[in-house]
């Protein structure tokens, strides 16, 4: 994840190994040995969700780009509200207002979960 100017920030990096922990378990590895694929992800505007879009965006970007995998997924956010109720793909000042953040990433080829997080 790059920072649109100077240097990246500690929730960037925590971003960065959301998405590193995506590719080493859907990536092929073993159809391109010794090879670095590097995916640069910079976040132009941001209105809630965005490490769900974040994940969406890579399986896009390695998609497009040929790489062997072992299914695509997709990302989706959800927020707790202080109610109790969940609360889908939310805004920015939806998340703000939130209780707790969710974020799961589902492979399509066999509907599991391959990465939750929490965070509040």
């Amino acid at each position: 994840v790059k920072a649109a100017t100077g240097q990246g920030s500690p929730l960037d990096k925590m971003y960065e190994e959301a998405l590193r922990q995506t590719c080493e378990q859907i990536v092929i590895t073993s159809a391109h040995p010794r090879t670095c694929i590097q995916v640069i992800v910079q976040v132009e505007s941001e209105d809630g969700a965005i490490l769900a879009v974040m994940k969406n965006a890579l399986c896009l970007a390695l998609m497009d780009a040929g790489i062997p995998m072992r299914s695509m997924f997709a990302g989706v956010s959800c927020v707790e509200q202080e109610n109790g109720e969940l609360m889908w793909d939310p805004t920015a000042d939806e998340e703000e207002e939130s209780t707790a953040k969710y974020t799961f990433v589902y492979e399509n080829s066999k509907n599991n979960a391959i990465y939750v997080q929490l965070y509040w």
